[in-house]
């Protein structure tokens, strides 16, 4: 009994002496802790005390400008607005005095009087109105057509005033010839005027198309047809 009680109250002191490190330990992790808080603290503190200076030098110069300032808009209140020549900067307090400055002194009219020239924008209730079913410029392909130019070509276009009698005539002679009564029934609204050009590309104006050309494009066979019987003319 004696050897038990020995051992176990060994093991009890041992105890005790792993309790007592343990907490030693943690004292000695908290004093480290307290240290470095303490280090902190004071770098805080110095850096307060430096800020603080930094403020008190400073506080006294922005009140003096801040005063300054509000004497300066006290006056200028006071006083009344403040108008500047932009020529020699001489300031007055009424614009009609500034007005007169500007012209006796500079002869020249006031900025807010001068007015930049604006040419004024055309009224497009002025301008024809376009027809929507014409083409602005009709190309003509006649590159497969192997007939000379019409000799009353240049003519036709000079008088383009009276392209409807031409295209009449032209119309008539097709209804006598019997070799165009297949283009009769096709193609006889749409009849060309004698003087169109063989050539690979006709551009024709807005204002000429209107007056004879039909809504639908003759064929190349009607084309071809209408330029030799206008050459045979």
């Amino acid at each position: 009994m004696s050897i038990q009680h020995h051992s176990s109250r060994k093991s009890k002191i041992s105890k005790r002496k792993d309790t007592v490190s343990t907490l030693q330990q943690k004292v000695l992790a908290l004093e480290r802790k307290v240290s470095e808080l303490q280090q902190t603290s004071k770098q805080t503190s110095s850096e307060l005390n430096t800020l603080i200076g930094h403020l008190k030098e400073a506080f006294p110069r922005a009140r003096t400008r801040l005063d300054g300032s509000y004497e300066a808009l006290k006056t200028a209140i006071a006083e009344g607005p403040q108008y500047r020549c932009q020529n020699c900067s001489k300031t007055y307090t009424r614009k009609q005095n500034l007005n007169r400055h500007y012209r006796e002194k500079h002869n020249l009219d006031p900025p807010d009087a001068r007015q930049t020239h604006v040419s004024p924008s055309p009224d497009e209730s002025l301008k024809p109105a376009r027809n929507p079913h014409i083409r602005s410029t009709a190309r003509l392909d006649t590159s497969s057509l192997n007939v000379p130019p019409h000799p009353d070509l240049n003519s036709f276009l000079n008088n383009v005033e009276q392209p409807m009698a031409s295209a009449n005539k032209y119309t008539a002679q097709l209804e006598n010839n019997d070799e165009s009564s297949a283009i009769q029934n096709s193609a006889s609204s749409s009849a060309v005027p004698p003087g169109l050009s063989p050539s690979n590309s006709l551009d024709l104006g807005e204002d000429q198309l209107g007056l004879w050309w039909p809504s639908a494009l003759p064929t190349d066979d009607d084309l071809c047809s209408a330029m030799l019987q206008s050459a045979r003319s």
